[in-house]
């Protein structure tokens, strides 16, 4: 017995043209998408450099009322450097190494963009043996076209994000 061939039936399958016009939608899509993932990228980048360094004073803070000394945060701007240290502390994961934070380098990537210490000419934040800051600061913080600032009050010593 032999067997009656096969007809193809119309309209299955997917046509060359088909599949181009997939792609190009596809493609539509994706170059609508990429500005805005990359603008999502870079807020949820200066966000977590700006909990980083509120944090971190809060650290500061709370190592000078433990050691009843002063406790100073330095900050160096680019070009010279895009980074700040908490002076005399240790980093936790490498014992060895200095508590140094430097920001354009994952998964941060972002750059301190301004540090203004009121009333001060050093690049330093100190806080003192009661955990009280020497002078009201505001750290501006970038990546792309965003920003974030920290700001630290003189009379209550609080940490904010704005």
């Amino acid at each position: 017995m032999s067997r009656a061939p096969r007809r193809r039936v119309p309209g299955a399958g997917v046509s060359l043209i088909e599949i181009v016009i997939v792609v190009l939608v596809l493609g539509i899509f994706a170059a609508a998408a990429a500005p805005k993932f990359a603008d999502a990228l870079s807020a949820h980048r200066v966000d977590m450099a700006a909990h980083r360094l509120a944090s971190d004073l809060r650290a500061a803070q709370a190592r000078a009322k433990a050691l009843s000394a002063t406790q100073s945060v330095t900050f160096v701007l680019p070009p010279s450097g895009n980074q700040y240290e908490i002076v005399g502390m240790k980093n936790p994961d490498r014992p060895a190494e200095s508590y140094v934070v430097r920001l354009s380098e994952a998964p941060y990537l972002a750059t301190l963009v301004s540090v203004s210490l009121e009333g001060s000419t050093n690049t330093a934040l100190q806080f003192n043996g009661f955990g009280l800051p020497g002078c009201a600061a505001t750290v501006v913080l970038r990546s792309g076209a965003r920003t974030r600032t920290v700001r630290v009050e003189r009379d209550a010593g609080t940490v904010s994000i704005e």
